[in-house]
């Protein structure tokens, strides 16, 4: 999996979604008052179409990811699948004790049909530009950097993401 907003900067960056929680402001979910931001992944294997994504739920306060809830496209056809749903909880990423607060949270307020879409087309635009990433003729990056190839970059490298950060202490910890 590949965060969106390393082959797409310019579109994760005004495109992000997150939700503010004020204390006090919904009882019925059990969740630190915080920001919420919700980075998506993409699966980078070549000629997978698993039409998925996978969304990293990181709290603005602690700086750290705190669940991960993978959303399918489609219902799953598989029927010991089905009763996951399209909408869960990721079962191999580390979760915070109220994330599945967080995850009612995120299908009761956050995934409407206009964010369903998008990120349906921001699929599209991940596949498209990692198709033609894999179609540009290879070119020796300049001497002393990576090129810009978000596979080649070293941990102790700025983030891609332009956070101002480390690699290592942003995106390379997800």
């Amino acid at each position: 999996m590949l965060p969106f907003h390393v082959l797409c900067p310019e579109v994760a960056s005004a495109e992000v979604r997150t939700v503010t929680l004020e204390p006090n402001t919904l009882p019925e979910f059990k969740i630190p008052p915080d920001t919420y931001g919700f980075l998506e992944f993409y699966c980078e294997e070549q000629g997978c179409d698993c039409r998925r994504v996978l969304l990293a739920v990181f709290s603005e306060s602690g700086n750290r990811e705190v669940a991960r809830i993978s959303h399918a496209f489609e219902p799953p056809e598989d029927e010991k699948l089905r009763e996951l749903g399209q909408t869960y909880l990721d079962p191999y990423g580390q979760q915070e004790s109220y994330a599945e607060d967080l995850l009612r949270l995120f299908k009761k307020a956050v995934l409407d049909d206009t964010y369903a879409a998008q990120l349906e087309r921001h699929y599209k635009l991940f596949k498209e530009r990692l198709e033609s990433q894999k179609n540009a003729p290879e070119t020796p990056p300049p001497s002393g950097g990576n090129g810009g190839h978000p596979r080649s970059i070293g941990p102790n490298q700025p983030c891609p993401c332009g956070s101002g950060k480390k690699y290592k202490k942003c995106c390379g910890r997800v």
